[in-house]
């Protein structure tokens, strides 16, 4: 599993990096433009998870396979696109459709082969290899992209897709104590009767705002706006990857269920400073710190975050499938709403060089309530997280 995370890491670089560095080239920085985009994007893996839920509960492994596919076409679309309104949409189309064809049954997949006990220890070493990819990847492709285009990115890419072929092929279907039919409505219904869960939801739509959504985004544009150069993001990517291994190998180490909520407390105060420090004076070490903080600081929350997701996966194991759709839908609902948010941020600024960081503190106002919904549901249902 954290092999096939792994080489997903490289995509996912990929995507975060120079999606929206070509977009912004495209569009010329309309941040309009680029959020359509995602909104696009985002919306297709909402609806799509409620649609390939009923094949995903049966054929988890099928889908996860056709999600690796529908990846390198959405490449081949990408790196051949022409800014039109038509090419935009179908490509945004196509990424959030292969987006969802993967993450979902791999989703489900996980949930049921990673033992409870294990969670905390896997979800450190899945982070700290993606961190050291991250090192490594940025660079490599920046470095590719300044020499040639983007089209020989898509020969690493499919490269890439080929060896997640070879190794899913050793996953077997686990054992699953799910029902048969897809009962989206009827899980939904019993799911939201808890308090912990109702806290749940209004966190996993904090999340998607403001872990998900536009910020790792705006802070890219940020940097590439500063030096125009997908290899100088590619060195300071690989740069805040270097530094953020050891927070995270600290927390894997040294962090236990029990110390959730004081690890939450910590690095919510951090993340706020780099707020703070970017509206107060944008300059270069101000946006490296809001990208290291992004990281590594918010990507220890977003462990928590993950533990208790399948912590509940595992207590709703009957309907495992509908609890990861539910997953699904919420966090890109957020992920919408930060977009809508970037968008009315630009429109109502009146300094263009502030719009960004406005719309980044914007955003870290639902990582706050994500951070106290969090520390909530962890006190409420904590029993998930007990080994």
């Amino acid at each position: 599993m954290i092999l096939l995370l792994s080489l997903r890491t490289i995509i996912d670089i990929f995507e975060d990096n120079y999606v929206t560095t070509l977009l912004t080239r495209l569009t010329d920085g309309a941040t309009s433009k680029i959020a359509v985009y995602f909104i696009v994007k985002y919306g297709v893996t909402a609806v799509g998870a409620i649609f390939i839920g009923r094949y995903v509960k049966k054929y988890a492994l099928r889908v996860f396979r056709l999600g690796m596919i529908s990846t390198f076409l959405f490449f081949i679309a990408f790196i051949n696109m022409k800014l039109t309104i038509f090419s935009m949409l179908i490509a945004a189309s196509l990424q959030g459709l292969a987006l969802i064809m993967y993450y979902l049954p791999f989703a489900v997949i996980n949930a049921s082969v990673v033992k409870k006990s294990e969670r905390h220890n896997y979800s450190a070493k899945n982070s700290i290899a993606g961190k050291i990819l991250g090192m490594i990847t940025p660079i490599t492709f920046g470095a590719i992209i300044a020499k040639t285009n983007y089209f020989t990115t898509g020969i690493v890419i499919l490269s890439v897709i080929v060896l997640e072929l070879v190794a899913a092929s050793f996953i077997k279907n686990a054992k699953s104590e799910e029902h048969e039919r897809f009962e989206f409505a009827f899980f939904l219904k019993m799911f939201v009767k808890k308090d912990a869960n109702k806290l749940f939801i209004v966190m996993m739509v904090c999340k998607g705002i403001s872990l998900m959504g536009a910020q790792r985004q705006l802070i890219n544009m940020l940097i590439f706006n500063q030096y125009g150069s997908e290899f100088q993001l590619g060195k300071i990517a690989s740069l805040v990857s270097v530094s953020s291994i050891v927070l995270v190998a600290l927390f894997g180490k040294h962090a236990t269920p029990k110390k959730y909520k004081s690890i939450l407390g910590v690095t919510a105060g951090i993340q706020l400073i780099t707020v703070i420090f970017l509206m107060v004076n944008t300059n270069t070490i101000s946006i490296v710190l809001m990208r290291f903080a992004f990281d590594a600081v918010v990507g220890i929350i977003g462990l928590i975050a993950e533990n208790y997701l399948y912590g509940l996966a595992v207590a709703n194991a009957e309907y495992k499938t509908e609890y990861m759709v539910l997953t699904e839908v919420l966090s890109n609902a957020g992920r919408i709403l930060s977009w809508v948010l970037a968008i009315i941020v630009s429109v109502i600024s009146t300094q263009n060089s502030m719009s960004i960081p406005i719309a980044i503190s914007v955003i870290n106002l639902a990582f706050m309530l994500m951070v106290i919904m969090l520390t909530k549901v962890l006190k409420k249902n904590d029993c998930v997280l007990e080994e």
